[in-house]
C-alpha cells in the first residue's frame, strides 16, 4: 500500500501510462501496457469487506488489529498475458511478515478458489473443487455480469469505485488514478481539439483505452463501462476524456 499504512490490498495490474525506463526497472511490467484484470478482483475486495465488518462466516479469521481494507489502482508489473491481480500484505516489511495478516487472504482466497466447500458450506477440509471465474460467480451467490467497470481518475485507493465495488455484482476491470491519465501542456483549454491533442501527446488518451482494452479481453460476455471520477479533472479534462470515450464507443458513468 501506498499509504505505508498496515492494510490487505487487492488491485489490477500495469502500467498503461507511459512509465519512464527507472519505473519498469523498479516496478516490472512494460510501459504503456496493461494486464488483463482477473474477474475475480470485486468479489475478493467483498470477502475482504465482510471479514472487515465482522460479518464473515463462522471461523473466518479477524482483520488484525490496526489493519484496514482497500483497493488499489492499477500500477506496477510484472507484464502478463494471463488474467490477474494482486492480493497483498502492506506497507512495510514489519508487515509483510505478519502470519495473522496472511491467514486472511489465504482464508478469502481458499473461499473464493472454492477450495474448502464440502457440500455447500465452507469447512476446514480440502474438496479439491476448484472454482473457474466464470463457476465463482455462483459460490458468490452472483449471476455473470453484463456490465464490468473501468476506473478513470480518482485517488490510489479509489474511495468512490470502493463503495460501489462492495455491492454484490459489481465487477470491475482496471482502475486508472489520476497519475495514469496525463495531459501534456494545452496550448487552448477551451479549443476542444487542443485539449485532446493535450490527452493524447500526455498518454493518457492511449492509457485509458489501454485499460479498456484489457479489461474487455478479461471480460469478454461484458460490456465495459468507464466509471469516470468527475471531481478529479479540470472541467477541460473531463470534457476531452468524455469525448475520447464517445468517440470509441465506450458508455460512461460519472461518479
Amino acid at each position: 500500500a501506498a499509504s505505508g499504512k498496515p492494510c490487505l490490498t487487492v488491485h489490477p495490474i500495469g502500467m498503461p501510462w507511459r512509465a519512464s525506463d527507472e519505473d519498469v526497472q523498479v516496478y516490472g511490467g512494460r510501459s504503456c501496457a496493461a494486464v488483463p484484470p482477473n474477474p475475480r478482483l470485486a468479489p475478493l475486495y467483498r470477502r475482504l469487506c465482510t471479514i472487515k465488518r465482522g460479518d464473515a462466516p463462522s471461523g473466518s479469521p479477524p482483520l488484525p488489529s490496526g489493519f484496514d481494507v482497500s483497493l488499489e489502482a492499477t500500477h506496477h508489473g510484472p507484464w502478463l498475458r494471463t488474467p490477474s491481480l494482486f492480493i497483498e500484505i502492506g506497507s512495510t516489511e514489519e508487515e509483510w511478515g505478519r502470519k495473522d495478516a496472511a491467514d486472511v487472504l489465504a482464508h478469502v482466497l481458499w473461499e473464493e478458489l472454492g477450495l474448502a466447500r464440502a457440500d455447500e458450506n465452507v469447512t476446514g477440509d480440502l474438496s479439491g473443487q476448484y472454482l473457474s471465474e466464470t463457476d465463482a460467480h455462483a459460490n458468490a451467490d452472483e449471476s455473470a455480469p453484463n456490465q464490468v467497470a473501468v476506473g478513470v481518475g480518482g485517488g490510489h485507493y479509489c474511495p468512490r469505485l470502493g463503495d460501489l465495488c462492495r455491492k454484490p455484482g459489481f465487477s470491475l476491470g482496471h482502475v486508472l488514478a489520476n497519475y495514469g491519465v496525463r495531459f501534456a501542456d494545452c496550448t487552448d483549454s477551451t479549443d476542444p481539439e487542443a485539449a485532446q491533442k493535450s490527452l493524447d501527446d500526455g498518454g493518457g488518451a492511449h492509457a485509458i483505452l489501454e485499460a479498456v482494452k484489457q479489461t474487455q479481453a478479461a471480460f469478454p460476455h461484458a460490456t465495459p463501462v468507464a466509471y469516470v471520477d468527475k471531481k478529479s479533472f479540470k472541467g477541460w479534462q473531463r470534457k476531452a476524456v468524455l469525448d475520447l470515450l464517445t468517440r470509441h464507443g465506450i458508455d460512461q458513468q460519472l461518479i
